[in-house]
């Protein structure tokens, strides 16, 4: 919580992999009197007063992604933030890297595929036969079990040693397709 001019301004400290949708994770001015609030920022981890009334905040939007925002009254006294200074990093889900072989000789060896999301959250990967339509399809979660052949660690990145079987036995030869779709388990930010 802090003010700035005639504004209070609040909010939930979470990181972005924190949480889930049913909280609300905006930081928000509200007038002193009483009113209606603001999203000033899509979340806030901290804030420090500055010696002129402004805030400093740790947060981010969507627009200008991570970093140290200043809070101060604007043209009609109502709280706006001004990006100091960025991270680098941006508020959506972005993939960071990936090696993601084109072809697989399963009788040899299974199928590695790698992904590093920018952070954890929840994962559909799918695999589809292009002339079947057959498809086998895995829903991770981060978890610190690493033996698993398709799974999620703690830092985004999601492994698959696929040894060519599906939900219904042996996967026939063939062309396949992958998809994965992340989805921010706390809503801040578009699924990927």
């Amino acid at each position: 919580m802090g003010l700035a001019g005639n504004w209070a301004l609040f909010g939930s400290r979470t990181s972005l992999s924190e949480g889930s949708t049913d909280e609300g994770f905006s930081f928000r001015a509200v007038p002193a009197g009483g009113g209606t609030s603001r999203k000033i920022l899509d979340h806030a981890t901290s804030l420090t007063p500055t010696p002129d009334g402004a805030l400093l905040v740790m947060g981010g939007t969507l627009a200008q992604g991570e970093g140290v925002y200043r809070v101060s009254p604007g043209a009609d006294g109502a709280p706006v933030a001004k990006l100091v200074t960025g991270t680098g990093q941006p508020l959506g889900i972005t993939l960071v890297r990936s090696d993601v072989p084109a072809v697989a000789t399963l009788d040899a060896a299974p199928w590695r595929a790698r992904w590093q999301l920018s952070r954890p959250n929840a994962v559909v990967l799918t695999l589809r036969n292009t002339t079947t339509g057959l498809s086998n399809t895995s829903h991770l979660s981060p978890s610190n079990d690493t033996t698993e052949p398709v799974g999620m660690d703690y830092k985004g990145r999601i492994h698959m040693d696929w040894t060519g079987w599906t939900n219904t036995g042996e996967a026939p030869n063939g062309n396949y397709t992958w998809q994965i779709t992340a989805k921010p388990s706390n809503g801040l930010g578009p699924d990927l």
